[in-house]
């Protein structure tokens, strides 16, 4: 149940009356003084229960509350209390932002589990801001978050899972693997992970969340590949794309004077770097594995980027644009 101004103020009310050691305090009594304190016509017993159950969740507040049988007043069975924590400005902006990016991963129990901290937080200090003046890409899937919390199990225990996986238009397959990371791309999730062969080759591949089929435990010996390393296994990648046995282009675009000042305030990689700035072009480097994402975002450009080099990276986008001139020439 997320919180708002007037429901902090209801708990800090409660928690205040809870650690009132001179007085007893019933439902009708908590009720009534809530209604008083903030103005609230429509106050009801059963919104006090709702408030005292969410501050008793173990996962938000973990307020220890009863309520006695015999004379129905609540009471704390241990020292607690509301008061004393608190947090700069900055951090608690800090703790909304998170929300926020955490919103994306709602479903999974690792961030449930640390939104249910923030709230917790948030609450001891008072804290009540919107947490949705921040809207981000679309969230993971349901599905797809069940996995991720599956997955995320199984890189941790390096346990080798069978997976059932359906390629786009291809049937469906069974693999044996090893999973090593989880890798987010344009809203997409991929498990990266190494397939189990006859021959014990190193194969590490991409498999996307949404077309894993069927996950199970097997009892194969998981596989570690010398090398792997998860902070840089693509770092020459433009987006999901890592080839094991060829040299990363060391691609020369030029950008015409609409696009420049977006491509140096939003590089395309990391490794981006300013070969020649003028008042009408910019000229970059990067240095990445030709892909399918990588000719895409090339492509995206149309006419405002040019290929300078390698030659033969040159010669394959201009053959697509030909044969895309084609296309709208032939009708």
């Amino acid at each position: 149940m997320p919180f708002n101004k007037n429901a902090f103020l209801r708990y800090r009310i409660i928690d205040q009356c809870l650690n009132n050691k001179y007085r007893k305090f019933t439902r009708d009594t908590l009720t009534e003084i809530i209604k008083s304190k903030l103005d609230l016509g429509k106050f009801s017993k059963n919104s006090l229960d709702k408030d005292i159950a969410f501050m008793k969740d173990e996962r938000i507040l973990n307020a220890p509350i009863k309520n006695d049988p015999n004379d129905k007043f609540y009471y704390y069975t241990e020292p607690f209390t509301l008061q004393g924590f608190t947090l700069s400005d900055e951090e608690e902006s800090a703790l909304h932002m998170s929300l926020s990016v955490l919103d994306i991963l709602k479903d999974t129990k690792y961030a449930t589990s640390y939104k249910s901290l923030i709230d917790r937080m948030l609450i001891h200090t008072g804290g009540y801001q919107k947490t949705d003046v921040i809207e981000l890409e679309q969230p993971v899937k349901q599905a797809e978050s069940f996995l991720i919390d599956q997955l995320y199990d199984s890189i941790i225990d390096e346990q080798t899972l069978l997976i059932t996986y359906k390629a786009y238009g291809k049937e469906a397959k069974d693999h044996i693997i090893s999973p090593y990371m989880i890798k987010e791309y344009k809203n997409r999730f991929y498990l990266v992970a190494r397939k189990h062969t006859i021959e014990k080759t190193e194969l590490i591949y991409c498999f996307g969340l949404d077309r894993i089929i069927d996950v199970k435990k097997s009892k194969e010996a998981y596989l570690i590949t010398k090398g792997f390393n998860s902070k840089n296994y693509f770092k020459d990648s433009f987006g999901i794309t890592r080839k094991l046995n060829e040299e990363p282009l060391e691609l020369v675009l030029r950008f015409n004077e609409k696009n420049l000042h977006y491509v140096i305030s939003n590089p395309l990689h990391h490794s981006q770097k300013i070969v020649e700035q003028k008042k009408d072009s910019l000229t970059i480097s990067i240095c990445v594995y030709e892909s399918d994402e990588l000719n895409m975002q090339v492509l995206s450009y149309g006419a405002g980027v040019e290929v300078i080099s390698p030659a033969l990276y040159k010669d394959y986008i201009s053959g697509i644009i030909k044969e895309m001139y084609k296309v709208y020439n032939n009708k």
